[in-house]
């Protein structure tokens, strides 16, 4: 085998270990923080807060993606030849719906905070 083909090998080899460590420490480390956001935005003073609902949305799409999108993750990308996707295709296409669904859904949320936080900036100074 050339060299080149061997260092191919052995990045993939790293970057599977890495794909592998990597989700150990965030699905714990990721699911604790959304669920302490869940918890600290769901109290009653701060539901009446546009701010925080969308902030209580992004968490519970984070806790979506944390239980989906990385388990599969790793699962595709950090073991050799178990990809679900490959053996058929409706769950290759429901999955791929599915991952591009919740970073839309992530992305969304993000945008529609910070335009609400925008126009609630400029209220006071256009009809004050």
């Amino acid at each position: 085998m050339s060299s080149l083909v061997l260092e191919a090998n052995n990045l993939n080899y790293i970057a599977m270990m890495f794909i592998r460590c990597f989700c150990y420490v965030v699905i714990p480390l990721g699911s604790v923080g959304h669920l302490l956001n869940v918890y600290v935005f769901t109290r009653p003073l701060l539901l009446s807060s546009p701010c925080s609902r969308y902030f209580l949305a992004a968490s519970i799409v984070g806790l979506i993606n944390i239980f989906y999108t990385l388990p599969m993750r790793m699962i595709q990308s950090g073991f050799i030849n178990t990809d679900p996707g490959a053996h058929s295709v409706v769950f290759c296409k429901i999955t791929w719906l599915l991952l591009n669904t919740i970073r839309y859904l992530y992305f969304n949320r993000s945008l529609l905070k910070n335009t609400n936080n925008f126009f609630l900036f400029l209220e006071p100074q256009l009809f004050g």
